[in-house]
Order: structure tokens, then sequence, then C-alpha cells
């Protein structure tokens, strides 16, 4: 993950704070302040190795029950920032949402999308890069959520690309399970790029998945096809229609503005 050390930062949803704490043993420049969605007694609770104390003791504003999908709440955050950084969002239950008809998959997504839309709307200096970062493991259910094609429609930013996230570059972070004290597996991750006013050098830095073609299934990651053959048997599979009707009811929901 590139990070440019004179950037202002926000983090959203981190957990334990370890992730904002790394960024400032990195002897960041720039102004980092933190939000977690949990109310600060429930961070204790949850997570007994945390940051929050470390982190006032160095004077870094940390904000608690933050809900990024409630433009109310995030703009309880009331400074500018040139990145908001949002590491392995998941919903925890999907009972906790209480939108009926969504499913995990939807409601995953309508997480993602609030992030970047109310990050745009409130969070973000106009006058800097205006960026958004996503940092996903490749796993399910993560590849599940069609992230470089359709998460941001119809909002004033563009998807950028994708780096590799190595958490060896950020000493003390801890990847954590959103339902317990633990540490998930290190497999690989990636972090995606959305900016509004995005500098040539990061562009530059970031690579567009070899899955986003013309003889690839922009759903489903599929291809390359080698034969009008094989494009058929995919499109017409039962994976490719269940996918391609998640992503027409998510279109849909975007087109009717029934996601925020």
């Amino acid at each position: 993950m590139f990070i440019d050390p004179t950037w202002r930062i926000v983090t959203i949803g981190d957990g334990d704070l370890s992730f904002s704490r790394s960024l400032v043993r990195r002897q960041h420049r720039g102004k980092v302040v933190a939000s977690v969605y949990d109310s600060q007694s429930v961070l204790k609770t949850k997570y007994q190795d945390n940051e929050i104390q470390s982190l006032a003791d160095q004077g870094i504003v940390v904000h608690t029950s933050i809900d990024v999908t409630d433009p109310e709440s995030v703009q309880r955050i009331e400074d500018k920032f040139d990145l908001a950084v949002f590491q392995f969002p998941l919903i925890e239950s999907i009972r906790d949402v209480g939108i009926p008809d969504l499913d995990s998959n939807l409601l995953n997504r309508r997480l993602l999308r609030c992030f970047i839309k109310h990050s745009l709307e409130h969070l973000l200096c106009p006058k800097g890069p205006q960026l958004c970062y996503i940092s996903t493991k490749d796993v399910y259910p993560y590849r599940d959520w069609n992230i470089e094609y359709s998460l941001a429609n119809g909002l004033p930013i563009d998807y950028l690309g994708m780096m590799e996230f190595d958490v060896r570059e950020f000493p003390g972070y801890r990847i954590r399970n959103i339902r317990r004290d633990s540490q998930v597996a290190d497999t690989r991750a990636i972090t995606h790029a959305w900016g509004g006013n995005a500098p040539d050098y990061l562009c530059e830095l970031l690579s567009i998945p070899g899955y986003i073609s013309n003889n690839h299934c922009p759903i489903c990651r599929a291809g390359p096809f080698r034969a009008e053959e094989d494009r058929t048997k995919h499109y017409q599979s039962k994976k490719h229609t269940e996918r391609e009707q998640q992503e027409a009811k998510w279109l849909s929901l975007i087109e009717k503005g029934l996601l925020l």
C-alpha cells in the first residue's frame, strides 16, 4: 500500500486501532485521525490488546461509535483529509443492519459504497487528491462484491486500480477477526484505490487486474476465453446466472437510490 508521508489520513472502522498506530509508527508527517465503529467500552471489551491509549498519548484524535453508513455519524469527524482508509471491512451480522431483502453480499457492498460516498461528501478535501482505499483479501466473500466494476457507479470518483497490501510494511498492525479478539490468517491481500483528483505518481503505482478485459466475465472473473464456445458455456452456467441476477439487483438498487 502506497502512503504519501504528507497526506492527511482518516482511518475508518479500525477495530483495535493497530493500523492507525502503525501509520504513526511509520513517522507519518501528515495528520492521522482514527475512527472505530464500536463504542470505547465495547472496543476495550472486545480487544483486550488495543491502541486507544497509546494514540491518545501521542495526541492522535480517536473517534468512537462512527457508523460510515450514517452521514450524520460521519460528520462528527470534522477535519478534512486527502485519504480515507477502510481496512478489511466486513459486516459482523446482517441481523444487526435491519434492512429487509438485502443479503450479506448486497449489505457488504452497501457498506463499502457508503464509505466512498460519505468520505467524498464529508471527509475528503475537495482541493486534495480525494482518495479512498479499501483493503480486502483475495478470497470469499470479498471477491464476490465486484469491487472493481460497480461499487462506485454514479459517484464522482474513479476506480484507479489495485496494489498489494503487505502487512509487514505496517509493524504492529494486527488484522483482527471482527467477532473476537484474534487475528485472521495471513493470506494475500489487496488494496483497491479510488480517486477524484488522484496524482499521476500514484496512478503509475497501481495495476488494473488482468480479469478486467473484454475477454473475461466481469462478474465472475472467468477467462480469458479461448473460444466463443467457452464464453457461451460460461454465460449459460448456473454460477454466472446467479451472479448476474445479484448484479442486476445491485445496479437496480443504486438506480433507485435505495442503498443510502
